[in-house]
Parts: C-alpha cells; sequence; structure tokens
C-alpha cells in the first residue's frame, strides 16, 4: 500500500516579498553592523511620507518634514508625538510590523531603527497617523508614501557637516562613511581657507 502526501505548493514570492523575507532573517542574526539595502528595482517602488522620525523614550516623534503641497494640507508639526498608524498602537505597530525586520545588536537600537523606518511601504499608498501635537491636542492627518527608498532628501544630512566656532574649535559631524569623498570633505574641513 502506497502513502500519497499532498503539499499545496506555495507561490513563488514577488521580489518585494523576498526582500522582507531576507530582511527578517538578517534581523534574526542580531547584528548591529547588518543592513540589506534593497536594490534600485525595489527601492524605488518602497516609499515612505517625506518625514523625519526619531525615537524619544521609545515613542516616535516628527522631527521634520519636507514642505511640500500634501504637507501644506496635512500640517504635520516639528515634535509631534505619532499614536497610532492606520489605527494601530504606534508601539503596536512598530513591534509588530517593522521590528521583524530590522537587525541590530540590543533591542534599543533595534527600536531606533523601526521608528525610523515605521512608515515604509508600498510607495503612491496612505497613511492615516493620529498626531498628538505639543500642546497636548490629538488630530489625525493623512500622509502618502512619495520619497522613495532611492530617492535622496532635503531631510538627508551631508555625509559631513562642518563649522567653526567662536573660539576657534572646529565641530563637525560625519553622518555617513558611504560616500567616497567624504574624507577629502573632512580634509577641506580641517585646512583654513
Amino acid at each position: 500500500m502506497a502513502t500519497v502526501t499532498y503539499t499545496e505548493a506555495r507561490p513563488a514570492p514577488n521580489d518585494v516579498q523576498f526582500f522582507r523575507r531576507l530582511r527578517r532573517w538578517g534581523a534574526l542574526l542580531n547584528d548591529g553592523q547588518l543592513e540589506i539595502l534593497a536594490p534600485a528595482a525595489i527601492a524605488n517602488r518602497i516609499a515612505r511620507p517625506p518625514l523625519a522620525l526619531r525615537s524619544v523614550e521609545r515613542r516616535p516623534f516628527i522631527m521634520d518634514y519636507v514642505l511640500n503641497d500634501e504637507m501644506r494640507v496635512a500640517r504635520p508639526q516639528r515634535l509631534a508625538e505619532i499614536l497610532a498608524v492606520q489605527g494601530i498602537a504606534a508601539a503596536a505597530w512598530i513591534r509588530d510590523s517593522v521590528l521583524p525586520e530590522i537587525a541590530g545588536a540590543d533591542e534599543a537600537s533595534r527600536w531606533e531603527r523601526a521608528v525610523t523606518q515605521m512608515l515604509d511601504g508600498e510607495r503612491g499608498t496612505a497613511l492615516q497617523l493620529q498626531l498628538r501635537l505639543p500642546g497636548g491636542t490629538e488630530r489625525g492627518v493623512s500622509v502618502t508614501r512619495t520619497l522613495a527608498l532611492s530617492a535622496r532628501s532635503s531631510l538627508d544630512r551631508a555625509a559631513l557637516e562642518a563649522d567653526t566656532l567662536p573660539d576657534g574649535v572646529i565641530w563637525m559631524r560625519v553622518s555617513s562613511l558611504a560616500d567616497p569623498d567624504v574624507v577629502s570633505l573632512f580634509d577641506r574641513a580641517l585646512i583654513p581657507a
């Protein structure tokens, strides 16, 4: 007598689904240096609203935004706390939807990265956010994922920022070592003109 086992064939994932699975696998490594970057074909299909987010005491805040037509209507305020995304509490949204794809050496660094990526998704899709404004009032806003992961934004920091303080001390912030010109920019900032 022969035994027949039936297994249902799953369709192969599309490239975005495969990329997200790869990120989930990478997150399991608990490596603070790991970053899986989307190739151009995928990075152009994944976007975020033109908002800069930061975690403050494990709560997501809007630090800045690109002033475009949509933001003039939505009027997100700087330092507004995001309470909910699509009607789901922000902490639950991050924990369940974002954190499983974020690599990091410890829980705190994973959470920080997750907050900055919490609104990423399919380009052109809308998100409903519930905000608590700095004065304490709450209101909802609708924002669209328009800023592709592959696009540079005015919210992105320069690879190197430098300034000379009144007492002659040079202040520098290196935001990225991926820029091949960062070393020459650093040298030029140290050499007086």
